[in-house]
């Protein structure tokens, strides 16, 4: 982070009307002058936007980042942090917010110096895309089986999503996801059978910091039937997720002692 600091830092010393110049260090890296209109990109409600400023320009040292009283939209909020080389201002959006793009002026200031830039950022959903790298697979009797997920945050924030599926939570269990600004993760969604057959599914894609739901990926699994499987499913169903047959073995028994 220092050697960054310093190599933008140089730049901003010998470029020309360097004078109370900007330096951004996040989201994206550049040299900013004074009014500076800088369009960001895209994020998504509920999530937090962190701009980063080095402390040091060619002849200021700046204090403190904020924004422009009076533009910050309602219930949005910030927050700021101040570290030995950087300022760090956080801009929280929230989960209903209006989908559409701000225009934000935000304010480094030291003492009785102080300079401003605005900012764009474009509010909207989409920004979390989903994918399975293999639709259908085939499994043994209680052995697991394991589809590739894909998930991309083309947003300027970080998201946190949950993993769900339309099967039993015995069979997949729920699990979360935090996703980088920027990240390609690829995870392992892992399915435990229990009876034979076939059947189509879903694992569904939920975002934990509003209501939308990012995803639904069609999948199906196919499991041979075996011995001891044809035995169980007298227990489970046979063969996906019907009745127990049991009951229909006990009332048969019962009517063949009556007749």
């Amino acid at each position: 982070m220092f050697k960054r600091v310093l190599v933008l830092f140089l730049l901003a010393a010998f470029s020309t009307g360097a004078f109370g110049s900007i330096t951004m260090l996040s989201p994206s890296e550049r040299i900013l002058e004074p009014g500076a209109l800088v369009e960001l990109g895209s994020i998504a409600p509920g999530e937090t936007l962190q701009l980063v400023f080095a402390t040091k320009s060619l002849h200021s040292t700046w204090e403190v980042a904020s924004i422009s009283p009076g533009l910050l939209p309602e219930a949005w909020g910030t927050e700021f942090v101040k570290e030995n080389r950087t300022l760090t201002l956080k801009i929280f959006v929230p989960k209903d917010a209006e989908i559409q793009s701000r225009n934000l002026r935000v304010v480094l200031s030291s003492g009785d110096l102080s300079e401003t830039i605005d900012i764009v950022i474009n509010v909207r959903n989409g920004l979390v895309k989903s994918s399975l790298l293999e639709k259908n697979l085939r499994a043994g009797e209680y052995d697991s089986v394991k589809y590739s997920l894909r998930i991309v945050n083309e947003s300027l924030g970080r998201h946190l999503v949950k993993v769900k599926s339309s099967l039993p939570v015995y069979w997949f269990s729920p699990f979360s996801l935090a996703l980088e600004p920027g990240q390609v993760l690829d995870s392992e969604l892992e399915v435990f059978p229990v009876v034979h057959g076939e059947r189509d599914f879903s694992f569904f894609i939920d975002s934990e910091l509003n209501s939308e739901r990012l995803a639904v990926l069609p999948a199906a699994i196919e499991v041979p039937p075996t011995l001891q499987g044809k035995f169980i499913s007298a227990f489970n169903g046979y063969p996906f997720f019907t009745h127990s047959l049991l009951p229909s073995y006990l009332l048969n028994a019962l009517l063949s002692l009556i007749s």
